[in-house]
């Protein structure tokens, strides 16, 4: 309430993934309560959206439907940022992203899958690219997601690139993101998807 009204508060809520809560489950109600009546975009993914929303998400169509019920809480802009669904993903050829605006369009966004991940970093990656192109285009919604996912792709493939995951105690650790290394990818990223 102390922010002022220009001011953007991007929310990635890091609860959990995959099924599996990082926090407590009290945590989801603060977030529903207290966080996404402030937030300006918001970024989970299909777990926490699922989570957050109170709703399943099994394809494009109930993706739709969490964002309109996540925008209802607050959040003017969504942005699933992975929506590993069937109808998407082709066998997990792909990976998927959503961005969403309140009572406007939604738009889907394929992007080949990498191996060797997940990654570290990919999240924080994803958010400050969104707040980043939000600025530069704030009329060109389909513009930032491609962008976002043309750096995401850049800074992912320039990572495997150079290091190999590493295995501690015998559990494989993914490389941490280049992102130093990578910083034209991120400033001009090669686009390739739509």
């Amino acid at each position: 309430d102390m922010l002022p009204k220009t001011c953007r508060f991007i929310c990635d809520p890091v609860l959990g993934d995959y099924g599996v809560l990082y926090t407590s489950k009290d945590l989801v109600a603060v977030y529903r309560d207290e966080v996404l009546p402030r937030v300006s975009v918001l970024t989970p993914n299909k777990f926490e959206a699922e989570l957050l929303s109170q709703m399943t998400i099994v394809d494009v169509p109930s993706a739709m439907v969490a964002c309109d019920a996540l925008h209802a809480l607050g959040p003017p802009v969504v942005v699933l940022t992975t929506l590993d669904v069937p109808d998407v993903t082709e066998g997990g050829k792909l990976v998927a992203m959503m961005l969403s605006q309140a009572g406007r369009d939604k738009w889907l966004l394929n992007l080949p899958h990498i191996e060797g991940g997940p990654f570290t970093g990919t999240g924080d990656l994803t958010a400050a690219m969104l707040l980043a192109w939000g600025w530069l285009h704030p009329l060109e919604p389909p513009a930032v997601l491609e962008k976002t996912g043309a750096v995401l792709q850049a800074v992912i493939r320039h990572t495997i690139c150079g290091n190999e995951a590493r295995h501690i105690k015998g559990k494989r650790v993914p490389p941490e993101l280049r992102l130093v290394s990578a910083k034209r990818l991120i400033e001009d990223p090669p686009l390739g998807f739509r």
